[in-house]
């Protein structure tokens, strides 16, 4: 169980919400808006209220949006779609995702899935059922199978993990392809976000929710995202509200 002093920092980086109160000059929100954020390295999303300001990265979401799913967007889809985009990716590239099972990672099936490539996907056997239901090709397990030696070339091989390095997997890719890795810095951004979040209202991305714990059991939801073997996303719901 990993050790987190309460008083010394708040933890939690995204999240989603409806908003209690505005301010007097505050245009875009109002009372009721069900919206998703992030805090970036500010965080403090693990807590029953917070205050944003007009800097905030917030997005008002489709109210028949669950607001579970909401919560998986600003952190994971909009980091892998950084990098998995309208700019890198065209209907029917291939693609190497390694990594598929984290936050990340998933998010970055979903949108390569949206776009219509035809993705090579990496995690271990135990994540293999739960991401069956955004990918229905084989999934390679890297824990009984040498994945780096494939008769295929790629459009891009993203590393979602950043566990590996491009001189892995050059022989991989086709003379045009493109290695991406989540070691670069990714941009938050409300345009992206509204994006996405217009993505999830029309049923176009699927993100994948490992569990939800109530608020009192922060430290077993940390703990068990920090020792990196989750399937997506894990949540914490602060209030015992339905959402």
């Amino acid at each position: 169980m990993v050790g987190i002093n309460q008083e010394a920092v708040v933890r939690g980086i995204c999240g989603s919400g409806v908003i209690a109160q505005v301010g007097s000059s505050v245009t875009g929100y109002k009372v009721g808006d069900h919206v998703n954020f992030i805090n970036s390295m500010k965080a403090g999303v693990a807590a029953e209220k917070l205050n944003f300001n007009d800097k905030s990265i917030v997005s008002v979401l489709n109210p028949e949006v669950s607001l579970q799913e909401a919560a998986c967007i600003p952190f994971g889809f909009l980091s892998a779609y950084h990098f998995l985009n309208e700019s890198t990716l065209s209907k029917s590239d291939d693609v190497y995702l390694y990594g598929a099972s984290g936050s990340v990672g998933s998010a970055a099936l979903s949108l390569a899935h949206m776009f219509e490539a035809n993705v090579v996907a990496v995690a271990s056997a135990k994540h293999h059922q739960q991401l069956s239901s955004i990918h229905s090709q084989p999934i390679l397990d890297y824990q009984t199978e040498d994945v780096f030696n494939l008769n295929q070339k790629f459009d891009v091989v993203f590393d979602a993990v950043g566990k590996i390095q491009r001189k892995q997997i050059t022989h991989l890719l086709k003379p045009s392809g493109k290695f991406l890795s989540i070691k670069s810095v990714t941009k938050e951004d409300k345009q992206r976000l509204a994006f996405l979040n217009d993505c999830l209202s029309h049923k176009r991305i699927q993100p994948i929710i490992e569990k939800v714990v109530d608020l009192i059991d922060y430290k077993e939801a940390f703990a068990h995202a920090y020792r990196g073997h989750k399937t997506g996303n894990v949540l914490i719901k602060v209030k015992n509200e339905s959402i």
